[in-house]
């Protein structure tokens, strides 16, 4: 059987009152693998939105679940070449969950979500690490780093080249 094991993390929260965090990530690590191949393919999509363009939850909640569908619909020769999809996510946002649930329903007939632990997945680990840099990335951009994030992350060319150059060859197109 061909499984499609999908690892799902985000940060930041769906509140679009809760202005200390603008960003709103969705983080799709895509992790295609065979049971009998040692090798694996990792791929991720990245969602980011911007908290301040929607007037309520309700709306960044439809933007979201229509992101996520029109993914699925412009791959759907990808992920229907599998027998199987799993969904690996935490269930940190409730509303997230729903979403993802919403959808993996909507657009597949053989899948399953299964609540984890991150810290006993490493794929969960590799997804984490994606949304954090795609929206370092974001937020260099905007030039709206932290204090401590211009520490770490000092200089423009250096963070493309050391880190976000290697990640995006794994970007699903």
């Amino acid at each position: 059987m061909k499984t499609l094991s999908v690892f799902v993390d985000e940060s930041g929260t769906i509140n679009v009152n809760a202005k200390h965090i603008p960003y709103k990530d969705r983080r799709g690590i895509l992790s295609k693998f065979n049971f009998f191949i040692k090798h694996i393919n990792i791929k991720y999509k990245s969602f980011i939105y911007e908290k301040k363009r929607f007037s309520n939850d309700y709306k960044l909640d439809s933007a979201i679940a229509k992101d996520i569908s029109d993914f699925f619909d412009r791959n759907s020769i990808f992920f229907k070449s599998f027998d199987k999809i799993i969904l690996y996510y935490d269930y940190g946002q409730i509303e997230l969950s729903k979403i993802l649930n919403h959808m993996m329903a909507l657009h597949f007939v053989n899948y399953e979500i299964k609540k984890i632990l991150p810290q006993n997945y490493k794929l969960f680990q590799v997804a984490d690490f994606a949304c954090s840099i795609e929206l370092i990335a974001k937020k260099i951009e905007s030039k709206k780093l932290t204090k401590s994030e211009t520490l770490i992350f000092s200089s423009k060319n250096s963070f493309k080249k050391d880190f976000l150059k290697e990640l995006r060859k794994k970007l699903f197109e």
